[in-house]
């Protein structure tokens, strides 16, 4: 808003109500902010340079308006161009007319300008006396702090001068021309009325020559300056024209060394200009290679930042690996040596790390480690070496009959070739019948189960048998364990020579195998596994 709306707007809209604090108060120069604080508004913006819409639309605070609403208080038209330029930056304008500019009322009765001055003699005289001093040198300088029409050029620049100064200043140069009297005579010559005694007698009359030769010598003059004048101006203009042909000359050689110079120049210019995009290139290269260096740089300070925050990690993603490990053991295979060594070395691992945070993981390790050490020790191993070692003397054990008996001689008959074929037929089915049974002694009461044939298959399920318990005892299963050991002793002790150094080791084996445990409870480490994922999960959410 302007001074003038501050005057007659502000008057109306305090019947309406105070001024909001929220709202911020435009003003187009310092006059106006002024007066609209002393009017009661709190914020309150204006350019500190020039007063016009262009300063005012400088500002920051109107550079991001987009979507705000904002009034212009003005008078019936104006600011249009404030307007158009808040639009264009998304502001909603509207605008309040506060006031009407007019004329001011003039006295009918006064009559024209030109009226008044005719009444007033003085005023040509003060006319031409401030014509007179707007045409000196003072004058353009009082001009300059005279009001002028807005959008006016400024500067130094000559400027039109207003149609009234340029009248008073053809008035005041025009001077006041004297008028000649010459004496008129009469239509008669010489009056012959008489002259009164008062009046002086009158002068001669002067001659026609002596008037023609006044007049003459002036002329004369004239004529003289103008031939010097001439003269002079000639030869100004001869010196002009031969200064001006030595002057066109020395341009000319001028001119040449500047077009040589300026040549050299552009040559020097084409190959500094060369030189830079040489050295732009280079820079840029090197700016790339900065570049990949800083980038290595950072990625190597990203590992070396990743390896020392995480060796902790690593420690504890190894101490985990070996808890698994032992967990597996014992689960799996009931090993519970393998488990015990693999929990000393995740103990060792965290010995050697020495850190405080450690302790309860320790603590917990040490605790799993001493179930494990008091549980009785069952060799798993021990016993299935044993049970391959009865598996492959299976086939050395001696059976209570042998397997190997000496062939039967049969007198092989000679060809008798008397006789009847019957009889001939008779004698061969004798010889057969006689190697269909065979007659051995025994010393035990009891009579073999299994002839010497079926030895072979004998032996196959004696080896299944100790494989069966052998299974079983990898797999925990005491029961089928058992009956599988006591099945190998019934059979060896059997059908296999009781007398036999082989046979009666493997019952002492049997016997020892029957004896040793084969399952016992195994207790979880559960705890150190969950202290150590615990430690794991504090050190991420760090």
């Amino acid at each position: 808003m302007s001074a003038n709306a501050v005057l007659h707007g502000l008057a109306a809209a305090r019947r309406l109500g105070r001024w909001p604090d929220a709202v911020t108060a435009a003003a187009v120069g310092e006059a106006t902010a002024t007066a609209l604080r002393e009017s009661g508004v709190g914020s309150v913006i204006a350019p500190s340079g020039r007063a016009d819409s262009e300063a005012l639309l400088a500002l920051p605070q109107l550079q991001a308006v987009e979507g705000a609403p904002i009034i212009i208080f003005r008078g019936v038209g104006g600011r249009e161009h404030l307007k158009a330029a808040l639009e264009s930056r998304g502001a909603r304008v509207n605008y309040v007319e506060c006031y009407r500019r007019m004329r001011p009322a003039t006295d009918p009765r006064a009559g024209p300008i030109r009226d008044r001055r005719r009444r007033n003699p003085r005023g040509p005289r003060h006319e031409r006396r401030i014509g007179g001093e707007f045409r000196g040198d003072p004058g353009p300088r009082r001009l300059a702090g005279c009001p002028r029409p807005r959008g006016a050029p400024r500067g130094d620049r000559p400027q039109p001068r207003p149609r009234a100064l340029r009248a008073i200043d053809r008035r005041g140069s025009r001077a006041p021309r004297r008028r000649r009297c010459a004496p008129q005579p009469s239509k008669g010559g010489m009056s012959s009325s008489p002259l009164p005694e008062s009046a002086p007698p009158s002068l001669p009359p002067p001659r026609a020559g002596r008037f023609a030769a006044s007049m003459d010598r002036p002329a004369r003059w004239g004529l003289a300056i103008a031939l010097v004048v001439a003269v002079a101006a000639v030869a100004l203009a001869w010196d002009a024209r031969q200064s001006f042909s030595s002057l066109s000359q020395s341009s000319g050689g001028r001119l040449a060394d500047l077009g040589a110079e300026v040549a050299q120049s552009k040559g020097a210019l084409a190959q500094a200009q060369a030189a830079l995009k040489d050295s732009q290139a280079r820079l840029a290269e090197l700016e790339s290679r900065l570049a990949d260096a800083q980038e290595s740089r950072v990625a190597v300070e990203d590992m070396y930042r990743e390896l020392s925050r995480s060796a902790d990690d690593r420690m504890l993603a190894e101490v985990e690996q070996l808890l698994i490990l032992a967990s597996q053991q014992l689960q799996l295979a009931g090993n519970v040596k393998g488990a015990l060594i693999a929990l000393e070395a995740a103990d060792q691992r965290l010995a050697r790390a020495d850190k405080l945070q450690a302790a309860n993981l320790r603590r917990a390790l040490n605790q799993d480690m001493e179930r494990l050490k008091a549980l009785p020790l069952v060799d798993t191993v021990g016993l299935a070496v044993k049970l391959d070692g009865l598996v492959q003397a299976a086939d050395t054990l001696p059976l209570v009959v042998s397997e190997t008996l000496p062939p039967a001689r049969v007198a092989r008959p000679r060809e008798d070739r008397r006789g009847s074929r019957w009889l001939r037929a008779l004698r061969d089915f004798w010889e057969e019948m006689k190697g269909l049974v065979r007659i051995r002694e025994i010393e035990t009461h009891e009579a073999a189960l299994v002839s010497p044939a079926q030895a072979y298959f004998l032996r196959q399920n004696l080896k299944l048998r100790l494989l069966a318990a052998r299974v079983a005892l990898l797999a925990r299963d005491a029961a089928s364990y058992r009956d599988d050991v006591k099945a190998a002793q019934a059979w060896i002790g059997k059908y296999f020579d009781a007398k036999a150094r082989s046979t009666v080791v493997a019952q002492a084996t049997l016997k020892q195998l029957a004896d040793s445990p084969v399952s016992i409870v195994v207790p979880d480490i559960n705890a150190s596994l969950s202290a150590v994922r615990a430690a794991r999960s504090a050190r991420e959410k760090r």
